[in-house]
């Protein structure tokens, strides 16, 4: 891996090999973190730092803290940096009502003035009031806009690109007949699941079965919710019961060297011992390298079972 950093006057600086690195991608944190130290050290201000496997970019992102010590040892200068993403958490948004929304709009007026050029979302266009409320952040707008029209998130690729309402890149297998696993670990979280969500309806008042959980209803749990009439309340209902169902059941695994999966990435784990599961999301991928070492933690969820209920 090649390691770069920008510094404030757009000169780069070969940073030469970490002395230990941790790149965390999850899709619960829009931004990817990276904290890396090297044995060497700088005067030059560095704000961001572009990580290079061969011809692949891995990680470009903005420098939040530096430091630099000198020891025994010599100098050490560390760093910790976000993706890009955290230029849209950092920028808030400006306060404003569309009448005619779509994506290509909201990123040609959220995303492309503060440097971004690549996405891949519908082109559709939804007639509706969408509006941005103060406080709200620059990636906050674009998430609503996908969860509200598209029924589906929003993410941010290594190169900086935004995709929503994608399938997903690649499949992985992990284990037997697929990419060698060193331990494994499955957590099963019932606590969370909901069986059914009822929705009031507007004439008489009275509730009905909106949305139900196959997997709640498979295991035996019994846990529903109730959601006052509202034209968002199915919706919010759905959005309860596919929560509980999200992690239900996570796959932690640890392999040795570096993996390219990427959050959102659909996959399998097949093992004598553990069994087979399928139709899993990787959630989450930790890279380490210390002392020279790579490692990666994968972890990943199983997809729900909602079934919503017509009328």
């Amino acid at each position: 891996m090649t390691f770069e950093g920008i510094t404030s006057r757009g000169e780069s600086v070969d940073l030469g090999e970490p002395s230990s690195l941790r790149l965390d991608r999850d899709c619960d944190a829009p931004a990817d973190s990276l904290q890396a130290s090297f044995l060497r050290s700088t005067t030059a201000v560095i704000t961001r730092l572009r990580v290079w496997q061969e011809d692949t970019l891995i990680f470009d992102g903005l420098v939040d803290e530096s430091e630099s010590t000198a020891g025994e040892n010599g100098f050490e200068q560390t760093f910790s940096a976000r993706s890009r993403a955290a230029l849209l958490l950092d920028n808030e948004a400006r306060p404003q009502r569309y009448s005619r929304v779509s994506f290509p709009i909201l990123f040609a007026r959220h995303a492309a003035p503060l440097g971004f050029t690549q996405y891949e979302a519908p082109q559709r266009s939804f007639v509706g009031s969408f509006s941005v409320q103060k406080g709200e952040s620059e990636w906050t707008v674009l998430e609503n806009f996908c969860q509200q029209f598209l029924h589906t998130g929003v993410m941010m690729r290594p190169d900086g690109s935004l995709y929503a309402g994608a399938e997903p890149a690649h499949f992985w297998q992990f284990g037997d007949g697929g990419i060698a696993v060193a331990s494994v670990s499955v957590k099963y979280k019932l606590c969370d699941l909901i069986s059914e969500a009822q929705v009031q309806k507007m004439d008489n008042g009275s509730y009905t079965c909106a949305v139900w959980s196959k997997i709640a209803q498979a295991l035996g749990i019994r846990r529903t919710r109730f959601f006052q009439f509202s034209q968002l309340a199915y919706r919010h209902a759905q959005d309860a019961v596919e929560e509980g169902e999200k992690n239900w059941i996570s796959v932690t695994l640890e392999i040795p060297g570096r993996v390219d999966a990427l959050p959102g990435d659909s996959a399998a784990f097949f093992s004598d011992n553990w069994g087979t599961f399928e139709r899993l999301r990787v959630t989450r991928v930790v890279f380490t390298l210390e002392n020279g070492v790579p490692w990666s933690r994968v972890v990943l969820r199983q997809e729900g079972g909602t079934e919503n209920v017509d009328g």
